[in-house]
């Protein structure tokens, strides 16, 4: 049984804060996670995650409070 709060559409935000070799993967995630109903967004900056669903933080330089 799905939780309630695990149902769809989730928001999933995809943190990458260093331009560079890990973008494509960056955003190949984001592209999958809306293909299967999820509310995505490839970021840039920690500060700009929304509140509820995941965050995933990947190739981060910086610490994250």
């Amino acid at each position: 049984m799905q939780q309630e709060w695990w149902k769809k559409p989730r928001q999933v935000n995809v943190v990458v804060d260093t331009p560079g070799w890990f973008d494509p993967f960056a955003e190949h995630l984001v592209s999958e996670a809306a293909a299967r109903g999820d509310e995505a967004a490839f970021l840039r900056d920690a500060r700009e995650v929304k509140p509820g669903g995941v965050a995933f933080l990947l190739s981060c330089l910086k610490i994250v409070p």
